[in-house]
């Protein structure tokens, strides 16, 4: 499980996470609401693949806008 701490921006988009190579096949992706102009920070969770080693992780920002949204942090939780 992923977990991102981000400040939507006015049109929904989404984040999809991948491993090693941006134009990999998605791990997993979270929907970002919009309508937040940038200035309320949301936490939103998703599940993810499970992934095993050392690899690079790329976030790739989908939507219409120019400033879709800004990222604090984000965090893996084992749930098992």
């Amino acid at each position: 499980m992923i977990t991102i701490t981000l400040a939507p921006g006015e049109n929904p988009g989404k984040i999809d996470f991948t491993v090693d190579n941006s134009w990999e096949a998605s791990i997993g992706s979270i929907g970002v609401p919009g309508n937040g102009y940038g200035e309320s920070w949301v936490s939103l969770s998703a599940k993810i693949s499970d992934v095993y080693g050392v690899h690079a992780l790329w976030l790739r920002f989908i939507g219409e806008d120019e400033e879709l949204f800004k990222v604090d942090w984000f965090q893996f939780i084992n749930n098992k």
